[in-house]
C-alpha cells in the first residue's frame, strides 16, 4: 500500500479547486492509501485547516515541523508518547532556546508555543546572517539542534533529531509501513528533509526556488502545476510508472 506524505501550505492548500480534485480523486482509493499530513503548522492549527479549508482526514499527522506525531483513532487522533522521549536528546531546553534567541536582533518570537519547537519571524534581508548567528549561540550554549530556514522569513529551532523526515521515518516504521512504497510532497525548505529520507517525491510548480536549489540533482517529479493540483499532477505521473499503485 501507497503512503502519501504532503506537506499542507503551500502544497494541498493554495488552488480550491486543485484540493476538491485532490480529494475526489483519493476519496476513490479509501483504504488503498495511507494519507499522512506532514506541516510547520501545530496540531491545532491543523485540526483549524480541517474543519475551515477543505482539507480530507488523513490517517497520520506530523506537526510542528516534526515535533509532534498523531495517529488517527476512530474520529479522532491520538498522539504519539515515544518520539518526545527520541527527541528529548543533545542538551534540547525549549526554555534556554528562547532566553538566548528572543534577545536577538532580526528575530521575532512567534505566539505558538511547543516543548520541542522555538520558531521565529526572521527580517527577510538577514536570514543567511541570522541562520548562521542562531546555530553559533545554540553551540555556544550546549544545546544540539536542528535550525530550519524557510520562505526567506520563518526560522524554526528544533531538537537535533528532529525534523518532518526523520518524524516520517519513525512514522512508516512504527505503523510496519514500506518506505519503498511512500510518495512525499512539498514547497519549501521545510519539507527538504522529506524528500532526502524517500526515494519518491514530487515537487509542486509553485514551489520556492530555495527548495529546488537543496534537492538539485535529485529524481523527483518537478509538476508544472502548483499546489494540489501539482500534487494530483505527480501522483499520475508515479501511476504512469507503476510507483503509484493506489487506483
Amino acid at each position: 500500500m501507497n503512503t502519501i506524505i504532503s506537506d499542507i501550505d503551500g502544497t494541498l492548500l493554495g488552488d480550491q479547486e486543485g484540493l476538491k480534485a485532490f480529494n475526489a480523486y483519493l476519496g476513490t482509493l479509501k483504504g488503498r492509501v495511507f494519507i499522512v499530513y506532514a506541516s510547520g503548522r501545530s496540531y491545532e492549527e491543523f485540526l483549524n485547516a480541517l474543519e475551515y479549508e477543505g482539507l480530507m482526514q488523513p490517517d497520520a499527522v506530523i506537526a510542528s515541523t516534526g515535533a509532534d506525531i498523531y495517529v488517527r483513532k476512530g474520529n479522532g487522533y491520538e498522539r504519539d508518547l515515544k518520539w518526545p522521549c527520541i527527541i528529548d536528546s543533545d542538551g534540547w531546553d525549549v526554555d534556554k532556546v528562547r532566553s538566548v534567541l528572543d534577545a536577538l536582533p532580526g528575530l521575532k518570537s512567534q505566539s505558538a508555543r511547543n516543548g520541542y519547537k522555538a520558531s521565529y519571524y526572521m527580517d527577510i534581508d538577514r536570514q543567511k546572517e541570522l541562520e548562521i548567528t542562531a546555530g553559533r549561540l545554540m553551540k555556544e550554549n550546549r544545546i544540539g539542534v536542528k535550525i530550519i530556514a524557510s520562505h526567506g522569513i520563518y526560522l524554526d529551532v528544533l531538537p537535533k533529531k528532529c525534523d518532518k523526515g526523520e518524524a516520517a521515518v519513525y512514522l512508516i516504521k512504527s505503523l510496519g509501513l514500506d518506505s519503498g512504497e511512500v510518495i512525499v510532497a512539498g514547497d519549501s525548505e521545510n519539507d527538504v528533509d522529506l524528500f532526502r529520507k524517500f526515494k519518491h517525491g514530487i515537487i509542486v510548480g509553485n514551489a520556492h526556488a530555495a527548495m529546488k536549489r537543496l534537492l538539485a540533482g535529485h529524481d523527483f517529479y518537478e509538476a508544472k502545476m502548483a499546489a494540489a493540483a501539482g500534487l494530483l499532477e505527480g501522483l499520475k505521473y508515479y501511476a504512469d510508472k507503476n510507483i503509484f499503485r493506489g487506483g
